[in-house]
């Protein structure tokens, strides 16, 4: 695991969906962002709780999976293509 991948999985333990868009799947990492906003809005409810903590736990587990099964090559190439898309802008 190179460390650019080691970063972004530490990211996406505190916050998911932001290393995942650090690893280049950025439609991904909005949607894990806002579920999980959605997650933290529910468990300030009392019955939302109900649904809240399973959304918080599903979407924290979702987002590291995404990160841990990027092999290298894919990491590595979505990070050149991003970098590619900067360079020309």
């Amino acid at each position: 695991m190179n460390q650019d991948k080691l970063i972004a999985l530490v990211v996406n333990l505190f916050v998911p969906g932001a290393g995942t868009i650090m690893a280049g799947k950025k439609q991904t990492g909005i949607i894990q962002i806002v579920l999980f906003g959605l997650s933290l809005l529910l468990i300030m409810t009392f019955f939302g709780a109900i649904l809240g903590f399973p959304l918080y736990i599903g979407v924290w587990i979702w987002g590291i999976i995404t990160i841990v099964t990027m092999d290298d090559a894919e990491f590595e190439k979505k990070k050149s293509q991003e970098a590619t898309q900067d360079s020309e802008k």
